[in-house]
């Protein structure tokens, strides 16, 4: 599981795999653009990215953690052109290669100049950290991806939600952050994992409105709804105690 992080600065540098391609602009525009920078609007995403890369196996096998960065081209449309992995951390772990194999996926909004579509580049990070349990079997997967969901959704719309709730994922986002060894609510700990990802995309990127807000909630609660039949799973393999550590505590 992971998650996109734009980067602060763009690079060119020889690429890992893939191809960096060129940003095609007429002259005239570009001589435009290199005279008012400040009119120039980064792409930026249209979507909550949920891409699903594979982990590269061995990485996989020995609990190395990574992350990728990659350089895309994206045309006037919001799809990425090409797509280029320049870094992976550690350097051979396949991270830029698995990374690469899912940017057909990534949507844009593409770069506007004086209110108008124009091609881009854009660099971005894609961290492959384990969350907890992530390597726990399928039916466990699927109530986490679920319970993050509900975390971004709540982050990304915090503007939205009723202050108290929002304060208390704050203080607890706090506690961990200070005290991430001590003993946390799995449904807590996993959440506030994906409430940390909604924050940081609205704060990288336009705040949601509260249309679009609707519907990454409706996302969050297809997916809730997806995964009961693996949380009934779950019930069966626990003990009455152990259950409530895979839900909200008001549930």
């Amino acid at each position: 599981m992971f998650v996109l992080i734009m980067a602060a600065a763009l690079q060119t540098v020889p690429p890992i795999a893939g191809e960096l391609g060129e940003v095609v602009r007429p002259p005239e525009l570009q001589a435009q653009i290199a005279a008012h920078p400040e009119r120039l609007e980064n792409a930026r995403w249209t979507d909550a990215p949920w891409p699903n890369a594979e982990w590269p196996r061995a990485a996989w096998e020995a609990s190395i953690e990574g992350e990728a960065t990659l350089s895309c081209v994206v045309e006037i449309t919001g799809v990425a052109r090409t797509c280029a992995a320049i870094a992976e951390t550690p350097e051979h772990s396949g991270f830029g290669e698995a990374a690469l194999s899912v940017f057909r996926e990534f949507r844009w909004q593409p770069a506007l100049f004086n209110g108008e579509p124009v091609e881009s580049r854009v660099q971005f990070r894609i961290p492959f950290t384990f969350g907890p349990t992530v390597k726990s079997g399928p039916d466990l997967r699927q109530v986490m991806t679920a319970i993050t969901a509900a975390g971004y959704a709540t982050g990304a719309c915090r503007r939205f939600r009723d202050p108290t709730t929002v304060a208390r994922w704050d203080a607890l986002q706090t506690a961990i952050d200070e005290h991430p060894t001590a003993d946390y609510r799995f449904y807590d700990h996993v959440f506030v994992d994906g409430y940390v990802r909604g924050r940081t995309f609205a704060a990288e990127h336009e705040a949601p409105t509260a249309t679009r807000c609707d519907e990454i909630q409706r996302w969050a609660d297809d997916l809730k709804t997806a995964a009961l039949p693996a949380l009934q799973k779950l019930d069966a393999r626990f003990p009455p105690d152990d259950r409530g550590q895979f839900r909200p505590e008001a549930e």
